[in-house]
């Protein structure tokens, strides 16, 4: 069964539509004047949303706030900063949202060609560029090391089994 590629699934991540507005109080820390979230005027209205709130994001992928906007903004990548080239790669995200998971593994193919085909080789070639600085596989390999298990035996776990992998310890959790 063919599965969805990192490109893909880090494209799932940024889907503003499943962000919830982040709310420092009902994360039991106060608002304080350290933690200034404000976004400047040029910015999508997405303000402390999703994973660019989170600082352990921010510190893995150096993005302070949402890289994917309907017009062209100072926080997104240089490779759309121009408004044509914003268009095309807005294009072809908000069409990737819309698509069900088993829709996005064909859609976000390199080799497809079709209206999105611009927006689509922007945004990949952008990730390929990028994503090898965030060492996420290293993060996801300490984070099972360190909680007892490895990749294989998860994955043996995970075909036909209901057992769910525990973590030794609260501790254990990556921040």
């Amino acid at each position: 069964m063919p599965t969805i590629p990192p490109s893909g699934a880090f494209l799932s991540l940024l889907n503003p539509s499943n962000w919830k507005p982040y709310n420092a109080s009902s994360e039991g820390t106060s608002s304080d004047s350290e933690s200034d979230t404000s976004e400047p005027s040029e910015c999508p209205s997405t303000k402390d949303h999703g994973p660019f709130s989170w600082a352990p994001w921010q510190a893995r992928t150096g993005f302070m706030r949402p890289i994917l906007s309907q017009s062209p903004h100072a926080g997104a990548p240089h490779q759309w900063q121009s408004k044509e080239d914003n268009d095309a790669v807005w294009s072809f995200v908000t069409k990737f949202w819309t698509l069900s998971q088993t829709e996005r593994v064909n859609y976000i193919r390199r080799s497809r060609v079709d209206n999105d085909s611009r927006g689509r080789i922007l945004y990949l070639d952008w990730f390929k560029a990028e994503s090898p600085k965030w060492a996420f596989n290293r993060v996801i390999l300490s984070s099972l090391s360190e909680c007892g298990v490895d990749p294989y035996s998860t994955l043996k776990q995970l075909d036909g089994s209901t057992k769910v992998i525990g973590l030794t310890s609260p501790s254990s959790i990556p921040s």
